[in-house]
């Protein structure tokens, strides 16, 4: 079996053959650099790099988010997905966390499996503008579509059955 790396709080992950083929040749490519010799700086390297990747693909580039930010919005509901412009800026302002707030007062905080809700769903007309979405993670987006009669259809019987 491969290697055990240390996570968080003493935890160890199990890692494969692949994985270590895969070390190795991150190892080589870096090996002129400092961290190609330390296997902690690597994996940071590599964790940072895939962040930036994901926000890029989630939020958009800097670039095409000024460029957005430049042009002026729609204002139709053409589509019906939100803007990059939109996405990006309800991010900021929202910290990138979840924002919903339980009966007694809590906010949830939490900045796993982050989504954005609409106040106003869109099958009830919400706008695709800054000012309607706000970030929920999937467990609190999904009780908010609920609660709006929005969430997942019952499944149906099998009507073969008697």
């Amino acid at each position: 079996m491969g290697q055990a790396f240390r996570l968080q709080r003493g935890e160890r992950a199990r890692v494969d053959a692949a994985f270590d083929g895969t070390l190795a040749r991150a190892r080589a490519l870096l090996a002129h650099s400092h961290a190609g010799r330390d296997d902690a700086v690597l994996l940071k390297r590599s964790l940072e790099q895939l962040i930036e990747t994901e926000e890029r693909r989630r939020f958009g580039s800097k670039s095409s988010r000024s460029r957005a930010a430049a042009s002026t919005p729609k204002t139709c509901r053409e589509r019906r997905a939100v803007p990059v412009v939109v996405r990006n800026e309800v991010f900021v302002r929202d910290g990138g966390r979840c924002t919903f707030t339980s009966d007694d007062g809590h906010v949830c905080a939490s900045d796993y499996l982050i989504q954005l809700h609409h106040r106003v769903p869109w099958a009830k007309g919400g706008a695709g503008t800054a000012e309607n979405p706000t970030i929920h993670c999937a467990a609190h987006n999904q009780l908010e579509a609920e609660r709006e009669g929005l969430g997942r259809r019952p499944r149906r019987q099998d009507r073969r059955r008697p």
